[in-house]
């Protein structure tokens, strides 16, 4: 009987403590428990009901993005790297680009647009490289002769692109400047590579919808605008007067046309023009 009585009591103890935990946890709290999704204050929950397979392509869809994003980063600075070394070979050694690019490429898996990019870079600092360190002398407290090769090429890489490939965000040509800067070099250069770049852009800012002024009769002037030596300007001047040597001096500064010779042995040059034609080339 005492038996009895004694299991009557633990089960009346238990249905009382049972209720007390509910009040005190109240329903909705014990809901949540049950469902796994007890939150702090203010923080979000996750629907019980949600979709396994939604959540696992969300994530992998953001994995798939973030591996992307390295990847394009990685061949930002691959690209650039390679263009920077071309450059150096070419102030060290008085390489032709040309060749430099040659040889370069066939060392490197850099895909068809990537090689496309390098070669633009590496040209357009050579044809403007004095109007680039024209800029870079109004920014920089180290003079350009005194820099190391590495950094003077750098800067001059990252000003070509930020005044002359708009399609880059400027975020970018930074960021790429720094990590090359990092990669090849030390923090210092780094540091002053980012304060460099900073200035020229705000200097650019400030001078915006300038041109730079020129004298058609200052030989040194016009060397710094078209990136060529004053002794080339004041000969095509002396030989074919002014309005030659401007005409030239324009003519200097476009891109070479394309150009493209047909074997005939294997083709006649129509054939070949109507497949161009076909696939967009012409």
């Amino acid at each position: 009987m005492s038996d009895d009585n004694s299991d009557a009591s633990k089960q009346i103890n238990l249905q009382e403590n049972s209720k007390r935990m509910r009040t005190r946890i109240g329903p909705k709290k014990a809901a949540r428990i049950a469902a796994g999704e007890d939150r702090k204050k203010g923080g979000k929950s996750s629907s019980a009901s949600e979709d396994p397979k939604k959540s696992s392509k969300k994530g992998q869809t953001r994995t798939d993005k973030t591996g992307r994003a390295i990847k394009s980063a990685q061949k930002g600075i691959a690209s650039r790297k390679l263009a920077l070394e071309t450059l150096l070979k070419i102030e060290k050694d008085g390489a032709y680009a040309n060749l430099c690019l040659k040889a370069a490429f066939e060392k490197s898996a850099l895909s068809e647009q990537d090689r496309a990019f390098v070669t633009a870079l590496v040209q357009g600092v050579l044809r403007n490289q004095s109007m680039i360190d024209h800029e870079l002398t109004k920014v920089s407290k180290e003079p350009l002769a005194k820099m190391p090769s590495l950094l003077r090429n750098l800067l001059r890489m990252a000003v070509f692109q930020l005044s002359n490939m708009s399609e880059t965000p400027e975020h970018a040509v930074l960021d790429t400047s720094n990590q090359l800067a990092r990669a090849l070099g030390h923090e210092g250069l780094v540091r002053y590579t980012n304060g460099v770049l900073r200035g020229y852009l705000r200097g650019r800012q400030a001078e915006d919808n300038k041109v730079f002024e020129i004298d058609i009769d200052d030989a040194n002037s016009l060397g710094i605008k078209y990136s060529l030596p004053v002794w080339l300007i004041e000969r095509w001047k002396a030989y074919y007067g002014k309005k030659v040597m401007l005409d030239l001096l324009e003519w200097s500064k476009k891109e070479p046309p394309l150009t493209v010779r047909v074997s005939e042995v294997n083709v006649e040059p129509q054939t070949m023009l109507d497949i161009m034609n076909k696939n967009g080339f012409a």
